[in-house]
């Protein structure tokens, strides 16, 4: 993804790097805060849909991510006001798979 899709294949490796490194000293020091920055970041519906659809294409699929994956892109969804139908069933089979266990 990194390579092929705008805007991270028209950027440098040497910067996409420094990008990488710094966004991620931000996200571990200062978990809530950067989450809270994404709609500033991301002000369109559009441009959050897309971000999301990245993420989740890097991620994976929604059967193999864990209970706190889920829980994560929940609250992208949450904070970022999108709809996340999938993620929603995703964590609803896991919650009753649960339930049913513990039965």
């Amino acid at each position: 993804m990194l390579e092929t899709v705008e805007p991270f294949a028209s950027i440098s490796p040497k910067h996409k790097t420094r990008i990488v490194h710094r966004e991620s000293l931000i996200v571990n020091f200062e978990p809530e805060p950067a989450l809270l920055t994404l709609p500033v970041l991301l002000p369109g519906a559009e441009d959050r849909q897309r971000a999301i659809a990245l993420c989740l294409d890097v991620a994976g699929p929604v059967e193999e991510m864990t209970e706190a994956v889920v829980a994560v892109f929940q609250r992208f969804g949450e904070v970022l006001e999108v709809d996340l139908p999938s993620m929603t069933a995703a964590a609803g089979d896991t919650a009753a798979g649960r339930s049913h266990a513990a039965a």
